[in-house]
């Protein structure tokens, strides 16, 4: 099995964040392939960025945490995708 790392799940996002403010933020790691933002009740305030290709995932490591939107510090996680 191979694990692909190319996925970020974000939590703690504003409810009513924008597709361009969640594009203007995670653009620097890589080319984004698409990005689904929750929007139902037990998933607003989270989205999952997917990208085609990390540029460099020991940057994307390196540089996740601190991360806010509107100064509120969001959480994000690499999300494994087995393939």
């Amino acid at each position: 099995k191979l694990h692909v790392k190319r996925i970020l799940y974000v939590r703690n996002l504003p409810v009513d964040v924008s597709l361009e403010e969640l594009v203007t933020l995670f653009e620097r790691f890589g080319e984004i392939y698409q990005i689904r933002i929750g929007i139902q009740k037990e998933t607003h305030g989270t989205a999952f960025i997917i990208f085609k290709n990390f540029y460099d995932k020991n940057f994307v490591s390196n540089n996740i945490s601190g991360l806010t939107v509107r100064n509120k510090y969001i959480i994000v996680l690499i999300f494994f995708v087995t393939i």
